[in-house]
């Protein structure tokens, strides 16, 4: 049996965290959801470095763009430029609603740009989405 695909979580909300790990199950996807808290572990995490030098590759990132110690729009940033990463769809996840944020995030690279959703049953339709991407 292979081993199940990893889908990095860049989020340092718990609660929207928690929401993700609901609606993965639901979705009965065959992929490993695991998380990161901040830009800077996210990055640790894609590049194998430190405390992640064991770190799987995950098939799909879904990265929140308000982050501590590095931003979102940075790790997409470096994720993109990365010869090593850039094939790895990333998938924007976050509250902000502003075009502005929607068109910088396609420009660098992003794969899609999803803004959490207010119910539970639009979440399951997006991390299906997102799913279908990696």
């Amino acid at each position: 049996m292979q081993p199940q695909a990893t889908v990095l979580a860049v989020e340092d909300d718990d609660g929207a965290y928690y929401i993700l790990q609901i609606a993965f199950k639901q979705v009965r996807q065959p992929f490993r959801l695991v998380r990161v808290s901040d830009g800077q572990d996210a990055l640790a995490f894609l590049r194998q470095q430190g405390k992640y030098k064991d770190a799987p590759r995950p098939a799909l990132v879904l990265l929140n763009l308000n982050l501590p110690k590095v931003n979102g729009f940075e790790v997409l940033e470096a994720i993109k430029q990365d010869p090593q990463l850039r094939d790895i769809p990333t998938i924007i996840f976050t509250s902000s609603k502003l075009n502005s944020d929607r068109a910088k995030c396609m420009a660098l690279g992003a794969t899609d740009f999803i803004v959490k959703p207010d119910n539970f049953d639009d979440v399951v339709s997006a991390v299906k989405s997102a799913c279908a991407r990696a």
